[in-house]
């Protein structure tokens, strides 16, 4: 790597009570930056090191023995405020990166390390290095006021830099997340920083010879969607395609060709790809400057960085999804092995699903919470596999131990889920889909607000299929007699709001089903509950 114009050769000072991370972060930076690498174990060897060898740039772990890592930071800057340092966690939050960022660190790095997210976070420190030293020599050279101003807007820049680039890591960081927020916000922070009159993100279609637009800044003048036509702009965004490599244009010339644009006033561009797998996904292109002038390699490079992190982002994101539905795909699998066992409740799941999401819109729930209770309602009876196929089936009265057995199922069904990791709101769902208002319920007899307000949505839906299903035990109730026993058990069994949304609902349910045809088959017939009463149905 280059060192800047600095003869001597670039140190960086490691800083881990693990010698695994930093010969990981040792092989990184000799390998793709060329610097020399000092080590040191903990705090106080560190700051003798610091002393005797002067580095360039220190990366120290945040939780160490003895000496943490904003100590150290704190105590190297007394001694050189104008060193970068970057701090390395395992559990990054925004109290750690505060308190950081107050005590001077330039930066982050997040165990497990990308390779490419180190090499770009050490390159911006060599940058942060270089300006800062400027800096000191200009404010030592007052008579230099024009120069000191420039560089005063570089590390105003850079600032920008390192918010936009924090915010957008936010945002990559957050899971599950679609593609569009990611690419949106991909958007939004390159504006904020390159100041471009219009900043767009372009997807290649199938033949790679046009280009539709999925995000761009508000102001831009493209209606959402449509096809980039302009002939110039799609010059640019074609030999990105075939580069792979982003190209800038000043003026009417692109890499040394010439472009025509007849009647059409000519202004900077600047075009980079998103690589994922080699594979270009798409270009982020910016035209024009707000503040005149032709894009500079400052804007090139900070628009680098940004598309690099979002494809880090989006490939995660893609594997994130590819193992979610795998995951999904084996736990519905199951769901559908204790319906399959069980003749009287096949499709419960599915018919409860869709019955709790008309509930949740009814009552203008938003689109996550509607999506968590779609999860939860498909898995509420996972637990069941964990019961025995000769309770499950008994066409006779459940003896009392049997019974316990039964109320088990909501706890087993968490279980299940526990070691995944995720699923915290759905797990909650399925553990308290059978709690009463009255805290007659189970497994932990909540009462009222205390049950999960989605949890009580899934309850209604659940025991409303159960009463209109066979069972081995009993016929299922008409439609209408359901209905009413679901109104009759408002405040005690059931949410009177999530009942009143019910009596909305049922209405609408029993339309979609003349139109669409029975989602149970005839319930005209009304059946008698059990002596337990509907609590024990489902």
């Amino acid at each position: 790597m280059a060192n800047n114009g600095d003869t001597r050769e670039l140190k960086v000072l490691l800083v881990d009570d693990e010698a695994g991370v930093r010969s990981i972060l040792k092989d990184i930076c000799q390998r793709l930056l060329g610097v020399r690498v000092l080590e040191a174990q903990d705090g106080r060897e560190a700051l003798g090191l610091f002393r005797e060898q002067n580095p360039d740039i220190v990366v120290t772990d945040i939780r160490m023995p003895s000496m943490d890592g904003v100590t150290l930071l704190k105590r190297l800057k007394e001694q050189d405020p104008m060193v970068p340092i970057i701090l390395i966690t395992g559990y990054p939050s925004i109290d750690v990166a505060i308190r950081g960022m107050k005590e001077g660190a330039s930066d982050f790095l997040t165990k497990p390390f990308q390779v490419e997210e180190v090499k770009v976070v050490l390159e911006k420190a060599l940058r942060e290095r270089k300006l800062l030293q400027e800096n000191r020599e200009l404010r030592e050279e007052v008579h230099r006021k024009r120069a000191l101003e420039r560089l005063n807007e570089d590390l105003h820049r850079k600032l920008r830099e390192l918010s936009a680039l924090y915010t957008f890591g936010e945002t990559v960081s957050t899971f599950p997340l679609s593609r569009e927020p990611i690419i949106q916000s991909l958007v939004e922070s390159a504006r904020e920083v390159i100041h471009s009159k219009r900043l767009s993100f372009y997807i290649p279609n199938e033949d790679c010879t046009s280009f539709r637009v999925v995000a761009q800044s508000p102001d831009g003048r493209d209606r959402f969607g449509a096809l980039a036509r302009r002939s110039r702009e799609e010059e640019v965004l074609l030999q990105v395609i075939r580069s792979k490599r982003p190209v800038r244009v000043q003026g009417l010339h692109v890499a040394g060709s010439f472009l025509h644009a007849e009647g059409e006033e000519e202004g900077p561009q600047l075009a980079v790809p998103l690589l994922i797998k080699g594979e270009v996904l798409g270009i982020l292109h910016a035209s024009g400057k707000i503040t005149g002038g032709d894009f500079d390699r400052q804007d090139l490079l900070f628009l680098s960085e940004l598309t690099k992190r979002a494809s880090l982002g989006l490939e995660n994101q893609y594997l994130y999804e590819s193992l979610f539905e795998v995951l999904m795909s084996t736990l519905r699998s199951l769901v559908s092995t204790i319906e399959a066992k069980d003749p009287y409740t096949k499709e419960h799941s599915q018919q409860v699903t869709e019955f709790s999401i008309l509930l949740a819109r009814q009552m203008e729930c938003p689109p996550d919470q509607v999506d968590t209770l779609r999860l939860a309602a498909q898995l509420h009876d996972l637990g069941k596999v964990g019961v025995r196929d000769s309770i499950l089936l008994k066409p006779s009265r459940l003896t009392e131990e049997e019974f316990h057995q039964i109320r088990m199922h909501p706890v087993i069904g968490e279980r299940i889920l526990n070691p995944l990791g995720f699923l915290a709101e759905e797990k909650k769902l399925i553990r308290h889909h059978h709690e009463r208002w009255d805290g007659k319920g189970y497994p932990d007899g909540l009462r009222g607000e205390e049950i999960p307000f989605l949890a009580r949505i899934l309850t209604v839906a659940d025991a409303f299929d159960a009463m209109i299903s066979d069972r081995p035990y009993r016929r299922g109730m008409g439609f209408e007699e359901a209905y009413r026993e679901i109104v009759r058990c408002s405040g005690t069994q059931f949410d009177p709001r999530v009942v009143e949304a019910f009596r909305e609902a049922f209405h609408k349910w029993l339309d979609r089903r003349s139109e669409g045809g029975s989602l149970s088959g005839d319930k005209t017939a009304a059946a008698p509950l059990t002596s337990e009463g509907i609590t024990e149905v489902g």
